[in-house]
């Protein structure tokens, strides 16, 4: 006989009416108490819910009744939102012993490998995420991301390139190509992504990019008019006031240079160059 209580808690769960959707969980496992999906669901709601001990708690109960793969990739989840890498780990592989071509799950593997700092693991959990499924633009920019921490950037932007071309609306990946063309000094085509990247969703960091780059072209009048807008977007981001202050300098506006670098040694504790720099803007300034 069929439970429409499930369907109905996850008809709620989907529309994401999460109190309706414990009821109607509750409801299931008076009629049904050896049913693990309501067990399931419960981790669910709790897991977007940031109820992340609870969530472990009803996946482990769901997991006693049955071993599903969908059970122990939730869990990993929430495990994962509690820093629990090796737990999380240790959840989806099992999971993948269940399921091997779940690509989602080898996408949460190559994010704890990105946390932890093994952009080579991410990698290679990406190289299987995107064999399963080569149409998750996702995956492509996050294996373009690792590729840029490893200096690989020809390769990088290889995968940016895909990244794009299936969703063409994603600023990140035009950010993150950006950076990859200003490392191999491509600056020109670092702006074309910038702007494109600054169309879609702007922000202080593809801003100060940007001024960054036209710095690096000599347009100084147009970095300024960008670092004054990233300043305006993050009043914190000292970067932007530090090469602020070299444009400035470059066109002879030494007070404004220095005035700039003061405010960006008082927003950083790693000023001893800034403080070199600023003692070499304030002797040329009274000259």
């Amino acid at each position: 006989m069929k439970n429409l209580w499930n369907d109905i808690a996850y008809s709620k769960y989907k529309s994401r009416e999460f109190d309706e959707a414990i009821i109607a969980c509750q409801e299931s496992l008076k009629l049904y108490p050896n049913d693990s999906y309501p067990l399931f669901l419960k981790g669910c709601i709790n897991y977007e819910q940031q109820n992340y001990d609870l969530g472990i708690s009803y996946l482990s109960e769901a997991l006693k009744v049955n071993e599903f793969h969908q059970y122990f990739h939730e869990r990993g989840r929430c495990k994962l939102e509690l820093n629990d890498f090796e737990g999380a780990l240790n959840d989806f592989y099992r999971a993948i012993n269940l399921k091997e071509n779940n690509d989602l799950t080898y996408l949460w593997i190559a994010i704890i490998k990105d946390k932890q700092k093994d952009f080579e693991g991410a990698i290679d959990n990406l190289n299987i995420a995107i064999d399963i499924n080569p149409k998750n633009y996702f995956f492509w920019q996050m294996r373009g991301e690792c590729k840029e921490e490893l200096n690989n950037y020809v390769d990088a932007i290889k995968d940016l390139n895909q990244s794009i071309e299936l969703n063409p609306d994603d600023d990140h990946s035009f950010y993150l190509r950006a950076v990859c063309n200003c490392e191999l000094g491509d600056f020109e085509s670092a702006i074309d992504d910038l702007n494109k990247s600054i169309e879609l969703e702007q922000d202080d960091i593809n801003t100060s990019l940007r001024g960054e780059s036209k710095f690096e072209l000599g347009d100084y009048k147009g970095a300024i008019e960008d670092f004054n807008k990233s300043i305006e977007l993050n009043p914190d981001n000292y970067l932007s006031f530090y090469i602020r202050s070299e444009c400035k300098f470059q066109i002879y506006d030494y007070k404004g240079a220095v005035a700039d670098i003061d405010k960006a040694i008082s927003k950083t504790p790693k000023g001893k160059y800034l403080l070199e720099r600023k003692e070499f803007f304030e002797k040329v300034r009274d000259l």
